[in-house]
């Protein structure tokens, strides 16, 4: 999997006009950790020392939740693909839930009434 840097600002714009509210959040922190748990964080191989590591993660209110997944740590070298990292992984979890919300039947307006628009 490969991941594009210089769609960043575009897909964090798409994920804000997806987010209740505009709720999406991008956090790029120094940290000393060498791993995260993050799904994507055996393409990005961090060894000691840890003085240049940041953490990556994204936080962000959908469909009325907090939404958000571990962090992802890189090289601060590192610090626009890991944060096209983390963004495509925010929309691979956006749509999952929204698959899992369509899979029990709700409405894709999450402030409609229920069954609105059902005949």
């Amino acid at each position: 999997m490969s991941f594009d840097p210089s769609t960043n600002a575009a897909q964090l714009a798409l994920l804000q006009a997806r987010c209740d509210y505009s709720q999406f959040t991008i956090a790029v922190v120094a940290t000393s950790l060498l791993n995260g748990s993050h799904p994507y964080q055996p393409q990005f191989s961090v060894k000691p020392p840890a003085s240049n590591n940041v953490a990556i993660s994204f936080s962000c209110v959908y469909r009325g939740a907090k939404v958000s997944q571990p962090p992802l740590i890189c090289l601060a070298a590192q610090t626009a693909l890991g944060t096209a990292a983390v963004l495509d992984a925010a929309t691979n979890v956006l749509n999952t839930l929204d698959l899992r919300a369509d899979f029990d039947g709700a409405n894709p307006n999450a402030y409609a009434p229920l069954n609105a628009g059902r005949v």
